[in-house]
């Protein structure tokens, strides 16, 4: 299963928040392995609403789709839930 999309997100918070989980495994910078998921992030030009920078992160997922899945869950509830 492959995911790719792109979060309103810095590239170091999301780096931190993998490295933060169980599971996981860096193997280069900005790619990561989260059990049979491999985790891609890439840098993406800043977004802006008027004076207002947003960063942005191309997140590319890939692998069994049980581990992408599970991993994309915790990725939405970490960064698109209200406490997030």
């Amino acid at each position: 299963m492959d995911i790719s999309e792109l979060w309103t997100v810095s590239t170091d918070e999301i780096r931190d928040f993998i490295r933060s989980l169980p599971k996981t495994e860096e193997r280069s910078s900005g790619t990561f392995v989260y059990s049979d998921c491999t985790i891609r992030l890439r840098e993406a030009e800043d977004h802006y609403i008027g004076n207002m920078r947003l960063p942005r992160t191309r997140v590319e997922l890939s692998g069994n789709e049980e581990d992408v899945k599970e991993f994309y869950k915790y990725f939405v509830l970490r960064f698109m839930s209200a406490g997030g």
